[in-house]
């Protein structure tokens, strides 16, 4: 054997026993996803109790200083009595509003994204897809590629040897970042829904009703990422495993073009489920507005 064949079989077996040492943690840890959202969901619910209290004392310092304003700009304007009576009601009305937006938030606003959410799983019927289970398939596909590796033997041809590793670990990378494409917006949706209320406290002034205005926009966003979010992953066990049918089919390491493939597929298919999501929700939320501000600033 040369010298130049032992220092390829020498390569090729680091980076398998590197694979397997990754694939091995990542096997028994991959429920690790699923938990770490579950705890998001308990700690953002003991979120909103503490910022409701906090949210309302916000809500009535902002809508006293939007009276105490409006008052000012209608005398100085010399309104007439039974204006500025008026435009005093309606004040009073559009506050009240905005007030029992912002004591009923954990009846509506959760709703939203909520609402989204089961529409996408429902017409792509992933209730039970979470990012675990797509971290699995990943798992199961790279396994295969590297038990395809590594059939033939190190001697048979490491080059080839090394290339199949590599893509196992490519291939699982890709799942990895569908997964926590799916941890990051359902984690998203917890945070911002749990404490959205200390935002849309803003409100009552037409100084800050942006903010509140542009929550409520978002919380819609994160939604609609959700909702297409949950269309995309719904194909990803049937893509799996006509891939690992394909890996199977190869002819290692002769054949390494279905690998190739495999290895294209995943990659397109995460960039698919990163892009696709963000960008329609931002198309789809670009410009929206609930007009707050233009209802404050009406006399």
């Amino acid at each position: 054997m040369t010298s130049v064949r032992r220092s390829h079989l020498a390569v090729a077996a680091i980076v398998l026993a590197g694979l397997a040492g990754l694939f091995l943690p990542a096997a028994l840890q991959a429920q690790a996803l699923d938990n770490l959202l579950g705890a998001y969901n308990d700690v953002s619910s003991q979120w909103l109790g503490k910022l409701q209290p906090m949210a309302q004392v916000l809500f009535g310092i902002l809508a006293t200083l939007e009276l105490a304003m409006s008052a000012m700009l209608w005398l100085l304007r010399r309104h007439e009595a039974e204006g500025m009576l008026l435009a005093l009601l309606k004040r009073f009305l559009l506050l009240g509003v905005c007030y029992t937006l912002l004591s009923f938030f954990p009846l509506w606003v959760p709703r939203i994204t909520q609402g989204f959410s089961h529409a996408g799983q429902s017409l792509s019927g992933t209730t039970g897809l979470g990012p675990s289970s797509i971290l699995d398939l990943g798992i199961d596909l790279s396994g295969d590629i590297l038990l395809a590796a590594g059939s033939a033997g190190f001697l048979t041809n490491p080059s080839g040897n090394i290339v199949g590793s590599l893509t196992g670990l490519i291939v699982l990378l890709a799942y990895v970042l569908i997964a926590a494409q799916l941890v990051v917006v359902i984690a998203e949706s917890y945070i911002v829904l749990s404490t959205g209320i200390f935002f849309l406290a803003f409100s009552p002034s037409r100084i800050t009703a942006p903010i509140a205005d542009r929550f409520l926009v978002y919380a819609f966003q994160v939604g609609i990422k959700l909702f297409f979010l949950y269309l995309l992953v719904a194909v990803a066990p049937k893509l799996s495993a006509g891939w690992i049918a394909l890996v199977r089919q190869g002819s290692f390491p002769f054949d390494l073009r279905p690998f190739f493939e495999v290895l294209a597929s995943a990659l397109a298919y995460a960039l698919l489920c990163w892009r696709i999501p963000n960008h329609i929700a931002a198309q789809l939320t670009s410009g929206a507005t609930f007009g707050l501000v233009e209802a404050l600033r009406s006399e």
